[in-house]
Order: C-alpha cells, then sequence, then structure tokens
C-alpha cells in the first residue's frame, strides 16, 4: 500500500503488529522479570529423582515400584530438594518487601557457568546479594585466633564453614560487576541466610569479612530500612543487573 506522495503505507496487520512489539529503547527501560525462587534447584531435584526412577523400573521391571516405595532418593538428590525449599521460604519472606523502590529478583544464572545467585534485592541506594542456606545445627561465629590475632570464622553445627563466606563474596563481586560504576552507585553486601537454622537464644546477625550472617526475618527487616529513595534509581539498577545476569528457569506458560 502507498500513502500520498507515494511513500509506503504499513497494512493493518503490520501496523497492529508493531504497535504491539515494545520498541527497543522501551525493552531497555522494563524491569527484569523476577525469576522463581528455588527454580533451578527445584529443576534439578526433580531430574534426579526422575532418573533414579526411571533407572529402577528399567533394571527391575518386576519389583522396580515395590522397590521404590521402600527406598529413597540419595542424599546427593534430596540436597537439592531442601536447598529448593529454602530459596521458596526465602523466596516468600522476599516478595513481600518488594514495592515502588524494591525489586526482588531470585535464581540468576552466572555466565558461562551453571551456578546461580539465589536472591537480589535492589533498593536505591544498596543490593543485597543474598544465598540461601538450610543446614541443621547451630550457627554460630568463633574466633579460632590467639592473643595477638583474631581469626573468626562462621560455624555450623560445630563445623567450620566459612568457606560459604568466600562464596557470598564472590557472588557479591559478580553483581557488582555488573553495575555501572558512577559515584551515586548503590553499596553491594553480601548476605548469607540460614533458613531454619539454630541460633543461640538473643542472637543478633553477625558479619564476617563483609558478609552479613542472618535469618530470613532479619533480612526482611534489613531491606525495609532501605526503601527510602528514588524509584527511578532502584529500577535503573535492577536494569543493569538484568542485563548481565538472566533468571536461571524460563518463565512459566500461563497454560502451565
Amino acid at each position: 500500500m502507498h500513502g500520498p506522495g507515494g511513500t509506503r503505507t504499513p497494512t493493518p496487520s503490520v501496523a497492529r503488529a508493531a504497535a504491539r512489539r515494545p520498541s527497543r529503547q522501551r525493552q531497555s527501560r522494563q524491569i527484569p522479570r523476577p525469576g522463581i525462587a528455588g527454580g533451578s534447584a527445584r529443576h534439578e531435584y526433580e531430574r534426579r529423582h526422575a532418573a533414579r526412577r526411571e533407572r529402577v523400573l528399567d533394571q527391575h521391571p518386576r519389583i522396580g515400584k515395590l522397590l521404590l516405595a521402600v527406598s529413597s532418593d540419595p542424599q546427593s538428590t534430596t540436597a537439592w530438594e531442601r536447598g529448593a525449599e529454602g530459596e521458596e521460604i526465602l523466596g516468600t519472606r522476599l516478595d513481600g518487601c518488594a514495592g515502588p523502590t524494591v525489586v526482588v529478583l531470585h535464581d540468576l544464572r552466572v555466565p558461562g557457568t551453571r551456578a546461580n545467585i539465589d536472591h537480589i534485592v535492589v533498593t536505591p541506594d544498596h543490593v543485597f546479594v543474598v544465598d540461601a542456606k538450610r543446614y541443621e545445627g547451630q550457627i554460630q561465629q568463633r574466633d579460632y585466633g590467639n592473643l595477638f590475632r583474631s581469626d573468626i570464622r562462621l560455624c555450623v553445627g560445630g563445623r567450620d564453614r566459612t568457606s560459604l563466606v568466600r562464596h557470598s563474596l564472590d557472588q557479591a563481586a559478580l553483581v557488582a560487576d555488573a553495575i555501572p560504576d558512577h559515584p551515586d552507585a548503590p553499596v553491594v553486601m553480601p548476605v548469607l541466610c540460614f533458613v531454619h537454622g539454630d541460633w543461640p537464644l538473643l542472637s543478633r546477625p553477625f558479619n564476617i569479612d563483609g558478609v552479613i550472617v542472618t535469618w530470613p526475618g532479619a533480612v526482611a527487616a534489613l531491606v525495609r530500612t532501605q526503601e527510602a529513595g528514588p524509584q527511578a534509581a532502584a529500577a535503573a539498577t535492577a536494569r543493569a543487573i538484568g542485563q548481565r545476569l538472566r533468571p536461571a528457569t524460563p518463565p512459566t506458560s500461563p497454560s502451565s
């Protein structure tokens, strides 16, 4: 079709499609979708569970169902289920903090790896990179140093778990790299959150090497103290993170 002066006029169907299609500028200004808390861990558990079931039924066609009924998945499989449950519990608590100046993202893939970041909470002035853990035993910090030098370590159930602190720092560094460097850039804070952990009476969150060690309710309370500020700042930071870190699990279709 040609309009006045010989210019080409889009057909009605093309015009409607163009109207529905977001422009590149609009797409770049959209806040990334939140993702699915625990999605990749849940997927890995279900994959391993189904593979074991299929293997047992193939190897024992007559008694396979009985064997499955009286046995359980190995610990290497159930650990994925426990991890997914922990992320789901914490994700629900963090979603309750979402609002005009708080953007919550879940289960983001680290580029070039199979690793993921459990949760990221963006406020105008801070970005909380939250690693969810569901461990048994009492959670505390212990000083293994001496009179001349302190050596603070994270202990869970009496075992040294300080490696979790280093992992949280690595995740925070990845997120910080995704945020443009400018004078008003938000502070990136790594958080190690124990879901259903055993905390001593009158415990408070503590800090080891810059990592906040805490529990779900305390994380939510911390986020709420940082809500104040311009909405545009949190949105811009979330977009920058979303361009570098993509959701590890695909979105759920409306029909599923």
